[in-house]
């Protein structure tokens, strides 16, 4: 149980730190300006993009659910997509305060009912 668990919360710092880096170079690529000491606020999307990668990792290995995984992919895609079709807002403001946090419940929730069908799995 313990080497789960670590192997768990491994997954989660190692999906955290990748997604965070590769999104925060994407980001950057944009001329988004994430890493500003001055404005400490300007760090809130990478800690976003490090749970957004985390997660998933962490039910992955400590649940074996893939569903996380997906509406992950699906939330930055919703992002990468909004970059290249901008409405009126900013679309990285968005990602931080409604749609990742929409995603985070979606991952938990997918995940709950992943795991509620395999129990109640019929034959």
């Amino acid at each position: 149980m313990e080497t789960v668990r670590r192997s768990a919360v491994g997954a989660f710092v190692l999906g955290g730190a990748v997604s965070a880096a590769v999104l925060s170079w994407y980001a950057a690529g944009l001329n988004y300006p994430l890493i500003a000491f001055e404005h400490p606020v300007q760090l809130l999307p990478s800690a976003v993009f490090f749970v957004l990668g985390g997660l998933p990792a962490f039910l992955l290995v400590r649940n074996r659910v893939l569903t996380p995984a997906v509406v992950a992919v699906l939330t930055i895609g919703v992002w990468i997509w909004s970059e290249a079709n901008p409405g009126p807002g900013d679309p990285l403001i968005g990602l931080v305060f409604v749609t990742a946090p929409t995603g985070l419940a979606l991952m938990l929730v997918s995940s709950w009912v992943e795991l509620w069908v395999r129990r109640h799995q019929i034959g």
